[in-house]
């Protein structure tokens, strides 16, 4: 199975109802993987958080509770109304409770999710993890180690171990190009995994289930925008190699990304470019409600973005040009992130305002058309995904610099793909981005996704334009960009828990801060 990610599925998304890609996004997720696995309505679900994770302490405020109940309920991240999931769930009579507890959890966003079907029906028990940017993996079901990512369709059979050679036979006769077949066992039984890029016979799988000494039969659909190749050459996965591959020839970073892209998933040239024109749109109108005054205090911040953009117009303001556009679009995205609002993780919810800001905003002022926006948001997926495939994009991993500091040098990217910069210019200025960013600790008060987040996205977004323009005029950033993103994730791993998104340091710990949260709990 693939090892590398995808621009469509890591580093342009998801699309969803906010605020974080991490805590809502990838548990809405979680939960409809489980309530598909589970085949029946979810009962009852005990959701434990580890409790030396970053859940515990963010989980209602960055909406993981609403996002697991809202999965569970069979709704997906972009699901309009997902934030009322726990009031609908009461009402459809589902018993949920979330328990803190130590899981022996191996990620800083690990759950444990034990479900209940109807009565006397089935139970399930998944041990899973949101491995940042709307990205997850379930690890474990009831006590089988799996994988799944939601980017394959995947049948899971559980049969007596006496059962096992009489099913392997069954299942001797699958095109191996269009399934692959593993088997996991455990004390006296054997789950296989079959990973489907084609439907499986309606026969075989009727013979199957009713085979002496199965036990089970479930299955997951891919959740992903873009489902993954079993097999593909792959001309490159990081930056170095990518200007390698394009050597005299100077492809631009867009039409790298397309190559990169329609290899490593099921899907061809134009329906990336049709996936980044609906990305973009969704960016655009999150902005545009953003700044129309459509955002609606959620925590402490009041939404300024709409009052600012008034502002602009009358007050003395140092004549930067589009920078004020670039400050007012980031603004106003991660405000309508806060409602929460549907936005698009760029790469994630802690960073959904730079892309827009950076990118979009830019474009719009230099009068260029979507065609010409969509190749700049393509290089700047090509750059996150160059980060995926060699660090993180999760802030309960690396700190704020693998969140905004991505983000910046994607947006550097994309900016340079828009002034018609080359692919060694783009990586350059993503590099720069970076390493202006590096070391950025992630400290949302009240563990809401307002103070700093929201500003830091602006800040982002100007690095991003600032490196472009420092790279375009001569500056050389001398780190390459492999090397800058490997330092980051190193860096991100020297940071103490305290300051990787659990609200117990930085910012959460000044007694305004605290003042804030403890008005809060009262609420």
């Amino acid at each position: 199975m693939t090892s590398h990610y995808s621009i469509l599925n890591d580093a342009l998304g998801p699309i969803f109802v906010g605020p974080s890609s991490s805590h809502t996004a990838a548990p809405a997720r979680i939960g409809k993987t489980g309530r598909q696995l589970l085949g029946e309505p979810v009962r009852k679900a005990v959701i434990t958080l580890d409790e030396n994770g970053s859940y515990p302490t963010t989980y209602r405020g960055h909406g993981s509770d609403y996002g697991f109940v809202g999965g569970l309920l069979g709704r997906m991240p972009d699901t309009p109304g997902l934030q009322y999931s726990l009031v609908d769930a009461e009402k459809a009579g589902m018993d949920v409770t979330f328990k803190i507890a130590d899981i022996g959890g191996t990620h800083p966003n690990a759950a444990l999710l034990e479900l209940e079907g109807r009565p006397e029906g089935c139970t399930l028990a998944l041990l899973t993890h949101s491995t940042g940017g709307g990205m997850f993996e379930i690890v474990s079901m009831d006590g089988f180690t799996v994988s799944i990512k939601g980017d394959v369709k995947k049948i899971f059979i559980l049969c007596a171990g006496e059962a096992e050679a009489a099913l392997r036979e069954l299942l001797e006769s699958l095109n191996e190009n269009q399934f692959r077949v593993s088997t996991v066992r455990e004390g006296g039984s054997a789950l296989f995994e079959i990973a489907q890029l084609a439907e499986l016979d309606e026969g075989l799988l009727s013979k199957i289930s009713t085979s002496p000494g199965v036990i089970w039969v479930r299955s997951a659909d891919v959740l992903l925008p873009v489902a993954s190749r079993f097999e593909y050459e792959l001309p490159f996965a990081t930056a170095s190699e990518a200007l390698l591959y394009s050597g005299a020839r100077a492809i631009p970073m867009w039409r790298l990304a397309l190559l990169y892209e329609t290899s490593v998933g099921l899907i061809d040239e134009e329906g990336v470019i049709a996936r980044v024109l609906h990305i973009i749109e969704t960016m655009r109108s999150a902005a545009k409600a953003g700044l129309g005054g459509e955002s609606r205090r959620k925590g402490y911040l009041e939404p300024k973005a709409a009052e600012m953009a008034e502002k602009a117009k009358t007050v003395k303001l140092i004549d930067v040009g589009v920078m004020n556009k670039v400050m007012l679009w980031a603004t106003a995205v991660m405000e309508y992130n806060s409602t929460p609002g549907v936005i698009v993780a760029g790469p994630t919810g802690g960073s959904s305002g730079v892309l827009p800001g950076a990118v979009i905003a830019v474009g719009e002022e230099m009068g260029l058309p979507d065609l010409e926006i969509t190749k700049a948001m393509l290089a700047a997926g090509l750059v996150g995904v160059f980060i995926a495939n060699q660090a993180t994009f999760g802030a309960e991993v690396a700190g704020c610099q693998a969140e905004n500091g991505s983000g910046s040098a994607m947006a550097a990217a994309g900016i340079v793909e828009l002034l018609g910069g080359s692919a060694e210019d783009g990586f350059k200025a993503a590099s720069l981005a970076m390493q202006n960013l590096l070391g950025l600790v992630c400290d949302p008060i009240a563990c809401l996704a307002e103070i700093p987040c929201v500003n830091r996205n602006t800040v982002a977004a100007y690095n991003a334009v600032a490196s472009a323009h420092m790279v375009l005029c001569g500056f050389d950033p001398v780190i390459p960009l492999d090397e800058t993103i490997m330092a980051m994730l190193s860096v991100g791993r020297m940071l103490p828990r305290e300051l990787r998104c659990t609200g117990l340091g930085g910012l959460c710990l000044t007694d305004t801060a605290k003042r804030i949260e403890a008005e809060l709990s009262v609420k």
